[in-house]
């Protein structure tokens, strides 16, 4: 068990003799103050590690010796073309179903319409 009986030694005649004492309690309160320490150093390492991230986005980025075989534009421009590819290639919708959403799509009645 981790909790240990020990006597307690009071001049009150009402306090029990003995008292319970947990073992690893010298270890959970280092564990606690690991944890805080921890805890409030967090946000400024993340801090820290997120701008160095970007400082080091924005030299490849403005680098052209530093950057992959393809440029921005070229990546941007296969992803849109990639788009428009999946799209043609989605099934075409029964004539109802092109209602349906049509009439989904129509904004709700204005105040001096309703009046």
């Amino acid at each position: 068990s981790l909790w240990e009986k020990r006597d307690l030694e009071s001049q009150d005649p009402k306090a029990p003799p003995y008292t319970y004492f947990r073992l690893d309690a010298v270890h959970l309160q280092a564990l606690r103050h690991f944890a805080t320490s921890v805890d409030s150093n967090l946000l400024p390492m993340v801090w820290q590690a997120w701008v160095r991230q970007v400082m080091k986005e924005r030299r490849v980025s403005k680098d052209p010796a530093r950057r992959g075989s393809k440029s921005a534009r070229a990546i941007s421009k296969a992803a849109a073309a990639a788009a428009a590819v999946a799209k043609s290639a989605e099934p075409t919708k029964p004539a109802e179903d092109a209602e349906n959403a049509a009439a989904e799509q129509r904004a709700p009645p204005g105040p001096s319409e309703i009046a």
